[in-house]
């Protein structure tokens, strides 16, 4: 048997493996439309409505979702990561956020970084995208350029949650509306300690889609929120190692068709988009798996 064969033999039996295998486990998109919170591809979910009109969250492959509202009260959709409010920003690390979205509000909407922190309590916005109205309505205590744009700082008082003392709100607006690219989150954390404003312990970060009294739809078809470690040496991307065991296998192909197919797995999204269109999806999974066999011998 020659060796061409051989390795085309292969290739068909992890195809067949792959495609059973996501034929098993693809289901459709899961809708949510009452308050709800979990984990789906590898992130934090959470859907908050206070039931006025109709809103719905949809979930799908890592961190995309979309979101849905029709004559709205308040409602905020969003997908990122939750901690236990023990670390600073600074000690958990540099936080980015990438992400794509198709954002067609009409009226009252953000699209944003969002998140809470505590000690002191606060809730916080870096707002990419908006409606009708841009927020937060006060004066700009100041301004930061980054990731291509000017973003106004603001803090306001917010005291409407029961049971919670919010004194603060954060905000971070960018003067010009964005719906895809990078957040440097830390970049604007950095910003508002140096306006001497204090901020706390991280509880939430995550990307979000916000209606107030409005309509519209928001499909964010792709988003990957990174945090690195501050006492983390920076090692190269390997392309196809997701698993950062050193090397590409079917052990990492299997692990991206689980990720696609929204299974909850965490893996390093860089690593993972080996034909590096901006995305993770089945095709990132054969590729790797036709490297492990041969028949390709590199990636993008």
């Amino acid at each position: 048997m020659s060796e061409l064969f051989s390795r085309k033999l292969k290739m068909i039996l992890i195809l067949t493996i792959l495609i059973c295998f996501t034929s098993l486990f693809s289901v459709t998109a899961q809708q949510i439309c009452a308050n709800e919170v979990g984990t789906s591809g590898g992130y934090n979910y959470d859907f908050w409505t206070d039931y006025e009109g109709t809103t719905c969250m949809t979930l799908g492959p890592g961190g995309s979702f979309g979101a849905e509202w029709t004559d709205c009260g308040n409602f905020l959709a969003r997908k990122g990561y939750k901690y236990d409010y023990t670390q600073t920003h600074a000690e958990l690390g540099i936080i980015t956020c990438n992400y794509s979205c198709n954002y067609n509000p009409i009226g009252n909407s953000y699209l944003c970084v969002y998140g809470w922190m505590r000690d002191p309590v606060a809730e916080y916005y870096i707002v990419d995208g908006w409606g009708t109205w841009r927020p937060p309505g006060a004066d700009s205590a100041g301004s930061i350029t980054v990731d291509g744009g000017t973003y106004d700082i603001y803090r306001t008082m917010r005291s409407t949650y029961p049971g919670i003392n919010t004194p603060y709100t954060y905000w971070s607006v960018r003067t010009e509306k964005k719906t895809s690219g990078i957040i440097s989150v830390t970049r604007h954390f950095n910003a508002w300690e140096n306006m001497g404003w204090e901020l706390g312990k991280i509880y939430e970060i995550s990307f979000a889609v916000e209606g107030y009294q409005s309509s519209g739809n928001a499909d964010v078809t792709s988003m990957s929120l990174n945090v690195d470690p501050p006492d983390r040496t920076p090692t190269p991307v390997i392309k196809g190692d997701v698993n950062d065991d050193g090397e590409a296998d079917i052990v990492d192909a299997l692990l991206v068709a689980q990720y696609y197919v929204g299974l909850g797995v965490r893996l390093d999204e860089d690593a993972a988009d080996v034909n590096c269109d901006g995305g993770v999806d089945i095709i990132d999974a054969l590729m790797i798996a036709q490297y492990y066999v041969g028949l390709i011998t590199g990636f993008c």
